[in-house]
């Protein structure tokens, strides 16, 4: 089952991407166009999703889990953040290029494909971890991750208020309170949180466009960001986590969320502020491809570990 669902998960990325693919080839987006809707995503898309995000109902997430895996995934990023970044300046690699490794090996795609993997696997108790992992990435995605791509220096007010840092506020004080937005407030949210994964896949797609296939299958470094990303990080979290004595659905989520390919949002990022996008496609569309082999191996070890 698990692996049917990776196949269509699969099946429908590559569909996104074809038609960004198409798109580009015909003319119907230009690089213009491209940046503009990489601000659109920011700026719109990506905020409503994360308020959607926090409007989720908590009521079957027990207090230890909801700690433990706030815990968990904060020490995860916090420590991989610390070391790949220096680990990326001893790498063969432009300054440029070292920020946007560090980024595409630490943030994972925990939205478009981790969320249906573990709906499917884990029923609504495993959704609710799966919210609160997202909670977090969006803080360090959108924080730590976006501070270490910015080429210029801006004033700490401008640094914080963007539309995505008050929507992370938002989402904040309706996560952790009893607040909830009326309903068609937050099926509208939803709906348009939801287009994140199609438009950032578009761009993938168009991108793509201009990069031979075979840049992507040699490329060194998508094969050494998708090892780190899809097999070493997510091995090292479920031995951690099985020698502290985790055991059941919440530790199998956070090793299953961290497990997944590399944040289609890097690509985003990367384009919006300057950075290689064909470094970060290769990344991205390899991640996505060598996912079905990757993905089915970190499943059999949670089996084994954590049930």
């Amino acid at each position: 089952m698990a692996l049917s669902l990776i196949g269509e998960l699969l099946f429908k990325l590559a569909i996104f991407i074809t038609i960004g693919y198409v798109l580009r080839k015909k003319n119907l987006i230009n690089d213009d166009f491209q940046n503009r809707l990489g601000k659109v995503i920011l700026s719109i898309v990506m905020p409503s999703a994360i308020i959607a995000s926090g409007n989720e109902k908590k009521s079957g997430l027990q207090q230890s889990d909801f700690f433990w895996c706030l815990l968990i995934v904060s020490v995860y990023y916090i420590v991989s953040l610390l070391i790949f970044s220096r680990i990326a300046k001893f790498l063969p690699l432009d300054l440029q290029r070292q920020k946007l490794f560090t980024n595409l090996v630490v943030f994972s795609n925990v939205g478009m494909i981790g969320f249906p993997i573990t709906q499917q696997l884990y029923g609504s108790q495993g959704l609710l971890i799966a919210v609160l992992y997202n909670l977090v990435f969006y803080i360090f995605m959108y924080s730590i991750g976006i501070g270490r791509l910015r080429k210029q220096k801006v004033t700490l007010k401008k640094y914080l208020i963007t539309p995505i840092n008050i929507a992370l506020i938002i989402t904040m004080i309706l996560f952790f309170s009893p607040i909830e937005l009326p309903t068609f407030i937050s099926s509208t949210l939803k709906q348009l949180g939801d287009m994140s994964g199609p438009l950032s896949m578009f761009v993938v797609g168009s991108t793509l466009a201009k990069i031979p296939f075979r840049d992507v299958i040699n490329s060194k470094w998508s094969y050494l960001i998708t090892v780190l990303r899809q097999f070493i990080l997510p091995l090292l979290m479920a031995i951690i986590l099985w020698f502290l004595g985790f055991r059941g659905v919440m530790p199998a989520v956070c090793v299953l969320l961290t497990a997944t390919p590399t944040a289609t949002m890097n690509l985003i990022l990367a384009e919006q502020y300057g950075h290689d996008v064909s470094f970060a496609t290769k990344a991205t569309v390899h991640g996505n491809i060598m996912m079905l082999l990757t993905l089915p191996l970190i499943l059999l070890l949670l089996s084994i570990l954590f049930f």
